[in-house]
């Protein structure tokens, strides 16, 4: 997803994170504490596996915002959870029109 650049981009990751946590948290811990232990048995040395959702923030070619969320979720879940998630997330920033812009051109 996409926001503006005049947006409170403190409140727009917390927001993402506490949402997204709360919709996948639980099952992405368990998931990760098996793969964790998986990873154990392999030569992986070094592989940082995050037991909670990450927000990432980047200055886009558009000039806007693009918000990335990483978490771990079954393959043939993926798609599904990820439409379910966005649905619900826009719904939740787009109560908050003064801390969120979104871009407001066609050019999306």
């Amino acid at each position: 997803m996409f926001v503006a650049y005049e947006s409170d981009l403190s409140f727009v990751s917390e927001t993402v994170r506490s949402f997204v946590e709360r919709e996948v948290g639980a099952t992405m811990l368990r998931r990760v504490k098996r793969l964790k232990k998986i990873l154990a048995a392999t030569p992986i040395d070094q592989l940082e596996v995050k037991e909670a959702p990450s927000i990432i923030l980047r200055a886009h070619d558009n000039t806007w915002i693009k918000v990335v969320v990483r978490y771990l979720v079954a393959p043939k879940q993926s798609g599904e959870v990820k439409n379910r998630i966005f649905k619900n997330l826009m719904e939740e920033l787009r109560k908050h029109p003064e801390r969120v812009k979104f871009p407001k051109t066609n050019m999306r």
